[in-house]
């Protein structure tokens, strides 16, 4: 349902900002991460590579999973509180882009047999066709919009990132 799938999307954001206000970065936002609890709200799981104060500036253990991460992403980056950013903007894209045509969780993900939320890391080789064409050309202008800005993220520098927020 489109409505539901928009609140999801709120409460999405809603989540991410709290995180931020309590300087906490989740470091693993990705589908298997997140649940939704019978009473609708989100809940987020598996927090073994978290940042909070004291451990900024620590090694990363992990780097989360694909596609959810910025091309940069590596064992190499460490702990901060912007680590979320790419992902929470990804994953928010995805909700509010299904939300306006859920005919596109069709076809990205149940017709190609995908098992993640709806962008492939091969979607950002060619931004022109299939999945991001047609992101641009969402009913939604604030999904064609991130869409957009999510491309420009992922070729941009890893650390100039901005929050969900801004």
């Amino acid at each position: 349902n489109a409505s539901e799938l928009r609140k999801c999307a709120d409460q999405f954001h809603d989540l991410i900002r709290d995180l931020q206000v309590n300087k906490i970065s989740h470091c693993d936002l990705q589908h298997d991460n997140i649940r939704v609890t019978t009473q609708g709200e989100l809940r987020l799981i598996d927090y073994d590579d978290m940042c909070v104060p004291g451990l900024e500036g620590q090694a990363a253990g992990g780097v989360g999973l694909p596609p959810y991460q910025h091309r940069d992403r590596s064992s190499s980056n460490f702990l901060s509180f912007s680590v979320d950013n790419f992902s929470a903007i990804f994953i928010y894209l995805v909700l509010r882009a299904v939300a306006a045509d859920p005919s596109i969780w069709r076809k990205y993900v149940i017709d190609r047999k995908y098992d993640k939320l709806l962008i492939q890391g091969d979607d950002f080789l060619d931004t022109t066709s299939g999945l991001f064409f047609d992101l641009a050309n969402s009913s939604d202008s604030d999904v064609r919009r991130i869409a957009n800005r999510l491309i420009e993220f992922y070729y941009g520098a890893y650390d100039s990132i901005p929050s969900l927020e801004s």
